[in-house]
């Protein structure tokens, strides 16, 4: 009737009847993924990265590098190890070229893409430093950049140190610097025995080829293509002095156990004479054999130490 204040509702249809079963269950639903997702069982999230955190001796986390290495040896500068590109490589060989002039630069650079590698730019500041020591050396491997050679005092020493300190703030410096005082006469270096001529020095050249280390996949014996270059230069070597003999001796850390580590030292060696021989070297000229971690030249109680005893010797004669 006109003017009436009722009202005449429709009974709810299957819509609302729907609504009322299926919105109370969602909301159950999310009150229950709450609970899981803070609870001590919740399952890790597929978005969030669960890689463990790379920490290097030096206990700096992150800090891993590719290994760079430069070792100077009478006129010859052996520069090695791993960049990231050809335009690394092409400074890294100049700044070596231009700041210690008249050297015999042997390039044994592999530009491998996608490496964490050591920013160079500093390079010109640890050259000029290291120019009085006439061996002077410095090798990156993970977090610590191990300095070689011989000065005559300390404070040339901390010379050097403090500009690799400043080229490579995150890494740690180990100084192997040997200090020699003033009237001191340093070991002569080695001849090769039995040879002449131009071939005496084999052994020296040799010797200073080997202060970059034969690299090796994963800790196995198949040598790293990363050293394919240091391998090419010693059969140059070798193949030059074709009367010379060559014992190759491997050699290990203390963290393998004695038997497996003379039996990956003997595989690691072993794989070393067999690329000489396929590059040429006569296969009469050449045996190997491995030593474990029975001849260490460093102590196995740090990393540095541990990467210098993990080694190959080459002995001519």
């Amino acid at each position: 009737m006109p003017g009436s204040t009722d009202f005449h509702r429709r009974p709810p249809g299957a819509g609302w009847l729907a609504a009322l079963i299926v919105v109370p269950l969602a909301l159950a639903l999310i009150g229950t993924a709450v609970r899981d997702d803070t609870s001590d069982s919740a399952l890790p999230n597929p978005m969030i990265s669960t890689a463990p955190t790379l920490t290097p001796a030096n206990g700096r986390a992150g800090v891993v590098m590719a290994p760079f290495s430069l070792q100077h040896s009478n006129d010859d500068v052996v520069v090695s190890g791993q960049v990231p590109d050809e335009p690394t490589r092409t400074f890294a060989l100049d700044r070596v070229r231009t700041l210690l002039p008249g050297s015999n630069v042997i390039d044994l650079l592999s530009v491998i893409g996608g490496i964490t590698a050591p920013d160079l730019t500093g390079l010109d500041g640890v050259l000029i430093a290291g120019s009085p020591l006439p061996d002077f050396g410095f090798s990156i491997n993970g977090g610590d950049v191990i300095l070689t050679g011989t000065a005559e005092s300390e404070d040339v020493t901390a010379r050097v140190e403090d500009a690799v300190q400043a080229a490579w703030p995150d890494l740690a410096v180990v100084d192997d610097i040997a200090v020699i005082t003033p009237g001191f006469a340093p070991p002569q270096a080695p001849v090769s025995p039995g040879l002449s001529g131009e071939c005496a020095d084999l052994q020296q050249d040799i010797s200073g080829l080997l202060r970059t280390p034969i690299q090796y996949e994963a800790g196995g014996a198949r040598i790293a293509e990363s050293s394919a270059p240091l391998i090419a230069e010693l059969v140059k070597e070798l193949k030059a002095c074709p009367q010379a003999r060559v014992s190759i001796t491997g050699h290990t850390d203390d963290t393998v156990a004695d038997a497996a580590g003379i039996e990956l030292s003997a595989r690691q060696a072993k794989a070393v004479a067999d690329a000489f021989i396929r590059q040429g070297v006569s296969a009469d000229r050449v045996t190997s054999s491995g030593a474990g971690a029975t001849e260490p030249i460093a102590g196995n109680d740090t990393e540095a130490g541990r990467a210098q005893n993990r080694r190959v010797e080459i002995t001519v004669s």
